[in-house]
């Protein structure tokens, strides 16, 4: 459907969560925030 999840590496290694990953693509808030600011729609909760 055109969707990505995008995890921050850094908050998964602080909160030692990595292992526990299940869906999205680990990355960067560098990249995180360019598709944020590439985005025409995001959704926040």
């Amino acid at each position: 459907m055109g969707i990505e999840i995008l995890v921050c590496g850094t908050c998964l290694d602080y909160y030692k969560k990595k292992e526990e990953l299940g869906v999205g693509i680990v990355s960067n808030m560098y990249v995180i925030l360019e598709t944020l600011s590439k985005a025409s729609k995001v959704i926040y909760s």
